[in-house]
Formats: C-alpha cells, sequence, structure tokens
C-alpha cells in the first residue's frame, strides 16, 4: 500500500476508516498511484455528503475521478455572484467539527438562525459548533462558539429529520458577535410569499459554501436573486424556487430569503439536484421565534 494512502487516511481519519480506503482501491484493482488518486476523490466525495451512503459516494468518486469533475468550481449558488463583504455582513457560514457545513444569519449578537438538519446530529455538543460572521474568506477569523441551540420539539413544529419538515434552528453564541450592522426583520405574514410569487417579485438568497468539489482553498460567500415558484404543497411551510441556470446548491443550507424591505421570508431546507430549492416559510414560525430570540 503506498505511503501516501495511509497520509491520506491520517488526514482524514475523522470521516473514513482505513479500511474503507483499501476496499476502494481493492475493488478497482488499480496500480498504485491510480489508488491514490481515486482514493482522494473518494475523500472529497465523503467530506461533501457525510450522510450520503458508500456507493453513492463511490460513484462521485469515480465521477470526479475519470472526469476531472474535482478541480473544476461547483460554486455555492449555482449561477449567482461572489458577494462584496459589505453586501451581507450578518450571513456567515455554521462551521461544525471545523468544517463548513452550512450557512446561518446573525439576528442579534447571540442568536444566529440556521437549518435544523445542520447542527440536529451533534446532540449537547455545543461546542462543535461554531459561526463565521459577515466574513467572505473562512480563514479570516475563528469561529465564534456556540453554547447552546434550539430545534422544534413539539406539536404542532417538530423537526423530522426523515423529512426535513420545520426545518429550522436557533443558534445561541457564547460570545457577543459584531451587532453593529442593520438588522434583518423576519416575516410574520402568512400572505407575503404569495404575494411575491404572485407579482413576480425578485427575492435575494445568500449562501457561505465551498467552491469545488474537493472543497480546495476557502468558502466563499454568494447570493442570486431569483423569483418564487410558489408554495410548496407537498411540504407544510415551504416553498420552491430555482432552475437549472440558477439555484442554491451544497452548504447553502440554512441561509437566507431575503426581499428588498429586508424581511427575511424563509431559510434554505434542501435542494434538488442544485437545479430547484426548497426554503422553509418564516412566517408560520413567527411567534415560536419571537420567545425564542435572544439578545
Amino acid at each position: 500500500m503506498p505511503s501516501r494512502l495511509i497520509a491520506l487516511w491520517r488526514e482524514n481519519r475523522r470521516i473514513i476508516s482505513l479500511s474503507g480506503l483499501i476496499t476502494i482501491c481493492l475493488a478497482a484493482a488499480l496500480i498504485p498511484d491510480v489508488q491514490v488518486r481515486l482514493a482522494s476523490a473518494f475523500v472529497a466525495a465523503t467530506r461533501e455528503c457525510r450522510n450520503c451512503s458508500v456507493p453513492s459516494r463511490v460513484v462521485a468518486a469515480t465521477v470526479a475521478f475519470t472526469t476531472g469533475y474535482s478541480t473544476r468550481p461547483i460554486p455555492t449558488i449555482v449561477g449567482g455572484r461572489d458577494t462584496d463583504p459589505t453586501e451581507f455582513p450578518r450571513v456567515g457560514s455554521v462551521i461544525v467539527d471545523g468544517d463548513l457545513r452550512c450557512t446561518g444569519t446573525l439576528l442579534t449578537a447571540h442568536t444566529v438562525l440556521t437549518a435544523a438538519h445542520c447542527v440536529y446530529d451533534i446532540g449537547r455538543q455545543y461546542s462543535r459548533v461554531g459561526f463565521r460572521e459577515g466574513i467572505v474568506s473562512l480563514s479570516v477569523a475563528p469561529a465564534n462558539i456556540v453554547c447552546a441551540l434550539k430545534i422544534p420539539d413539539a406539536v404542532p413544529f417538530r423537526y423530522d429529520p426523515a423529512t426535513h419538515a420545520h426545518d429550522i434552528a436557533l443558534l445561541y453564541l457564547c460570545q457577543a458577535a459584531d451587532d453593529s450592522s442593520s438588522r434583518y426583520t423576519l416575516d410574520a405574514d402568512p400572505a407575503l410569499v404569495s404575494r411575491l410569487s404572485a407579482s413576480n417579485d425578485f427575492v435575494d438568497f445568500v449562501g457561505f459554501g465551498y467552491i469545488s468539489f474537493a472543497r480546495i482553498g476557502d468558502g466563499r460567500q454568494r447570493a442570486a436573486i431569483m423569483r418564487i415558484a410558489g408554495i410548496d404543497t407537498a411540504r407544510a411551510n415551504t416553498f420552491t424556487y430555482g432552475s437549472s441556470a440558477v439555484s442554491v446548491c451544497y452548504r447553502d443550507s440554512g441561509g437566507p430569503a431575503i426581499t428588498s424591505d429586508r424581511i427575511i421570508i424563509g431559510v434554505t431546507s434542501e435542494t434538488v439536484g442544485c437545479r430547484k430549492g426548497i426554503d422553509i416559510r418564516l412566517a408560520p414560525y413567527a411567534s415560536w421565534l419571537s420567545g425564542k430570540i435572544k439578545s
């Protein structure tokens, strides 16, 4: 077994076992140098989607290895644009175990809004989670550690990890973040999303993610304006948007949908192949949120 394969495992032992790398290489029956390159692609696929099945990671790694996909940019907010640091200073990155996982929005000096699925698996190990506020490069500043969090856990709002129903969460920061920029208003109007959809108004969608499949370099804050397609009847309290040309993508989960009046109407819950976005509407949760936001 080549020494570089061992080194690769040591660098990524938190997310993949040595036997996993060996199995991939033996199954492929490749020469040592190619084994390392394929294993690197598999690690990249694993880190990009830790909840994906092993077969799906193998497929992703094979595609990356055979096409060079891992060296080509796959931007967060597909079809969007890189933001200026002053545009969305309250939107930042949610960090788990030192790795970028999702996007979040600073509501107050101590409270961050994100998606529940981003932090559901950490239990009460809050110190594993951090938030980097309003920066474009992930390496600029250390993350502000989270001391507690809140996920909807009672009827009528109980988060379901299987369906991502009620997929919102609040993170409570141990230290006060920079709260000097203008705060956003949270949507409390049940009809606002429908009106925006009917009038074809544009909404800003902001995300903070890696800009390559292999997570090369730092993440990047990006944004795009999109029209709301409509209320999603298949999932309660959600709306859809996006197309093959412009949509949310990896790590945009938890990011805000912001109107021209600086009202957050939704939180990105998931993407369908980076061609369609599904957001949780905030209006139905207005009372739940208002009682839990800390100054």
